[in-house]
């Protein structure tokens, strides 16, 4: 049997139907979410389009969306009375890697800034692993540097962005989760693919 601390994963992988078993040991009560995802609704489009190119790796359908943070998923969780300090714990507290898709449009919405304040209260933390920014313009952030690298998704395939993260969380967490090819890119897409586009526009 499994051992007091440690959860069972379902890990789905490419080129068969059956799931795997794969322990984390990270604490009793695991987050309720793998990733979450932040952006502004004028970008909606593309990040649901990352959202569900994460879903397999998560075993699919509802399954890969309970661990998915993607806001029009889980409505029931953050409506009603005090929805801000329910995205804030959901974004501070209960997701293991937060992905925040930066740019003007984020910078001037409150709602964005309402989970900015929870990627800053992480970052407060030294807790830098557990956000992946991405960006769709070359807007300054807040709460960054010169040294600090966010890469443009611009022009790339959302399956390319989802692939990184799983990357990350691989990193975060003892998985190895894994995306099925696409039909139209066969290349396997590495942090060694990443580092030129993001020299590219550092």
């Amino acid at each position: 049997g499994l051992a007091d601390k440690n959860a069972a994963l379902r890990l789905w992988r490419p080129g068969g139907a059956a799931f795997h078993n794969i322990m984390l040991s990270d604490s009793a009560n695991p987050r309720r979410f793998a990733i979450a995802l932040s952006f502004p609704g004028e970008h909606r489009d593309y990040v649901e389009q990352v959202a569900k190119a994460l879903l397999p790796a998560f075993g699919g359908g509802e399954l890969g969306k309970a661990r998915v943070f993607y806001d029009a998923w889980h409505e029931s969780k953050i409506i009603g009375y005090g929805s801000n300090r329910k995205l804030q714990k959901i974004y501070a507290k209960d997701s293991d890697l937060i992905v925040p898709f930066y740019c003007q449009d984020y910078l001037n919405k409150k709602w964005c800034g309402v989970e900015l304040r929870a990627i800053e209260e992480l970052l407060f933390d030294q807790q830098y692993e557990r956000v992946l920014p991405f960006r769709f313009d070359k807007v300054d952030i807040p709460s960054s540097f010169k040294t600090d690298v966010f890469p443009l998704v611009t022009g790339r395939q959302a399956e390319d962005i989802a692939r990184v993260i799983l990357q990350r969380y691989n990193e975060l967490q003892p998985a190895t989760l894994e995306l099925p090819q696409s039909h139209e890119d066969q290349r396997i897409a590495g942090f060694s693919a990443d580092i030129s586009r993001i020299i590219k526009y550092a």
